[in-house]
């Protein structure tokens, strides 16, 4: 997840087919405004059961909007991504254009939907998606706890989301958690995400 990027986690979407013509639709009026001109990328499949819709804009070739149909953690979210800092503003600007045509998940509901289920991962990934990287204490907490559970399932998906959300704070647990690991793939996971928050292990 690049550090300029924000998603849009989508709240009752609409069938695949008519969720992207409407995408279309609307990424396609963002040429009427100086600047804003996307064309479409296509579609790519990274994973099984994941596809990616793709627009690039023809003014700021680092940046992108991505729809993500997601089968497997069965989630549809739309990210705008600016690769360089001095394109946010613009990044901004579209992704409230965004936000007025689709409803979407607060970091709120979200928050409410992980503490009620901790091994939920659809709402561990859509909360991770929806901070997008910004701080926010209740989740290092409830991580923290997650990386030392005995479950290796919880272990392996806070791994999997700390490697989304790239936060330095995570650094100390995760180095603890590797430390006592034993399962090798989890451990992979854990090494990782501790890359992401800036330090090798």
């Amino acid at each position: 997840m690049s550090l300029f990027t924000k998603s849009l986690v989508l709240k009752h979407p609409p069938n695949d087919d008519d969720l992207f013509f409407d995408a279309y639709q609307l990424i396609a009026s963002f040429s009427e405004i100086p600047e804003n001109g996307f064309v479409y990328d296509g579609l790519s499949t990274p994973g099984s059961g994941v596809r990616i819709h793709q627009w690039r804009n023809s003014d700021h070739a680092n940046m992108i909007i991505q729809l993500v149909l997601d089968e497997v953690a069965k989630i549809r979210y739309l990210s705008i991504g600016a690769h360089d800092a001095t394109e946010t503003a613009l990044r901004e600007k579209l992704f409230k254009l965004v936000a007025q045509r689709f409803s979407s998940y607060s970091v709120a509901e979200l928050r409410a939907a992980v503490r009620s289920d901790l091994e939920n991962k659809a709402a561990w990934l859509s909360l991770a998606l929806t901070l997008d990287g910004e701080f926010d204490s209740e989740v290092y907490e409830s991580l923290s706890t997650e990386l030392k559970s005995s479950n290796r399932a919880s272990r392996r998906n806070a791994g999997e989301i700390a490697v989304l959300l790239q936060w330095p704070e995570l650094k100390q647990p995760l180095a603890a958690a590797i430390a006592t690991e034993s399962d090798r793939s989890i451990k992979a996971v854990l090494e990782l995400a501790l890359r992401e928050a800036g330090i090798d292990s």
